[in-house]
């Protein structure tokens, strides 16, 4: 069943609406951004209420190279290794610029339809990862896979701010496309490759995605000389456009600066510690510091940071868990396969921000974990017939991660009437289950 542009586009304008109503006019008590944000008030003389415009920190550092994207590299932008992404919001903050007066509007705006576009590419390429002869996918479910995905702290947070965050949720969907596809190493194959090294340019960890190109190859086929070159070639593919950026900046007569591992010493602090014992031990939450670069305190903050994680997204996590006992019995082989791709993609980048190095409360984790939790709780969603429970299975979900709030609260999660609901209705989802295991299991 084919998406409608129109339709798709109408329906993120009814939901993104309602998500901005609820968390910015009706609630915005609930919904604090914590660190790096700041809700600016603003009042409608027309509709009579106020409303609240979040403005991140980092607003005004991603308008010097949205303004002006060619003086990015003449001195250390913390944003020169993401050109295409600076150019992408560009596209938006220029059309806009004609018509809408209000600069604080238009800055709100620009970043709102470069994440809702980035919503829809992840929501396409997800739907497309499957057989789709085997997919229950009606109109009703499309939709309730969209804004549930909408729902993911990432999505309903990031798509309000001015950040890039977004984009590791497609990164991660991207990975389990091609992981489910076995695209050989030909053409295509190299084709794909120069579009993941184009990516890199707006998020570095696109480059990921080249390790599961490369391995549905290996576990499908007889490892040979042919397929090691191939595979070669494809990182080479991959790497280009860095190269290419790199030599223009150099070619301009400056150096190339990367803020990651230049400035916050990212991943390569593990280096640095073998080679020169360097640390960098400042763990401290509440004051906004989260350097744990030393062995093996990382792994003591980063795991202490994933339990923190499955706190917050409790109610989710149960509900997964509770589908699949009560399913391990009626699993498709084609089933058991996706949810497979999905927490190994999921493994993978855990098992990659471990080494950042830097530990902001749970997002690193949300990068995996809680990406991990929607698409299982939306493929536990399309490969099963349609049921009464679907209702309260969709309801759970929304209910609880409408109200959930931002995951830099110190307290984690705001245990409040939406989410104590959802709790209550999962109680609720288990006894249905469970009537229904026991009735079907009689004689």
């Amino acid at each position: 069943m084919k998406t409608k542009i129109r339709d798709l586009l109408i329906f993120n304008l009814i939901a993104v609406t309602f998500l901005y109503c609820y968390m910015f006019i009706l609630y915005p008590e609930n919904f604090s951004f914590f660190v790096c944000n700041e809700f600016v008030s603003n009042y409608s003389e027309y509709f009579k209420i106020t409303f609240f415009i979040p403005i991140s920190c980092d607003l005004e550092l991603y308008l010097v190279g949205v303004r002006d994207i060619s003086s990015i590299v003449e001195f250390d932008y913390n944003y020169q290794t993401r050109p295409l992404y600076l150019l992408y919001l560009k596209i938006f903050y220029f059309l806009f610029k004609n018509f809408i007066v209000n600069v604080t509007l238009l800055n709100f705006i620009t970043f709102l339809t470069a994440h809702l576009v980035i919503v829809n590419i992840t929501f396409f390429i997800f739907i497309n990862s499957f057989n789709r002869n085997k997919l229950f996918l009606s109109n009703w479910r499309k939709y309730s896979v969209l804004f549930i995905m909408l729902l993911n702290p990432i999505f309903k947070f990031g798509i309000f701010d001015s950040s890039h965050q977004t984009l590791t949720f497609l990164q991660f969907v991207l990975s389990f496309y091609l992981l489910q596809k076995n695209i050989t190493l030909n053409k295509k194959g190299y084709f794909i490759a120069f579009i993941l090294g184009l990516l890199s340019l707006a998020n570095m960890t696109f480059m990921i995605c080249t390790f599961f190109l490369i391995f549905s190859n290996f576990k499908n086929k007889d490892i040979n000389i042919n397929l090691i070159m191939r595979s070669i070639f494809v990182v080479i593919i991959v790497i280009l456009p860095k190269i290419f950026w790199n030599y223009y900046i150099s070619y301009q007569g400056f150096e190339p600066y990367n803020a990651a591992t230049e400035y916050w010493r990212q991943f390569i602090w593990l280096k640095d510690f073998i080679l020169v014992s360097y640390e960098n031990i400042n763990y401290n939450v509440e004051g906004g510091e989260y350097y744990c670069m030393s062995v093996p305190l990382f792994m003591k903050c980063y795991l202490r940071d994933f339990l923190n994680t499955l706190i917050y997204l409790g109610g989710p996590v149960i509900l997964i868990i509770i589908n699949l006992i009560f399913e391990k019995d009626s699993k498709s082989k084609e089933y058991s396969k996706d949810l497979k791709n999905i927490i190994f993609v999921s493994l993978t980048m855990f098992s990659f921000w471990a080494f950042m190095g830097w530990y902001p409360p749970l997002r690193l984790n949300l990068y995996s974990l809680g990406f991990l939790v929607t698409l299982i709780l939306v493929t536990q969603l399309l490969n099963n017939s349609p049921t009464k429970r679907e209702n309260l299975y969709f309801s759970i979900h929304f209910l609880y991660f409408l109200s959930l709030n931002h995951w830099n609260n110190v307290d984690i999660v705001n245990f409040n009437f939406g989410i104590l609901t959802s709790y209550v209705l999962i109680v609720v989802y288990l006894l249905s289950l469970r009537n229904n295991y026991l009735t079907s299991s009689k004689p």
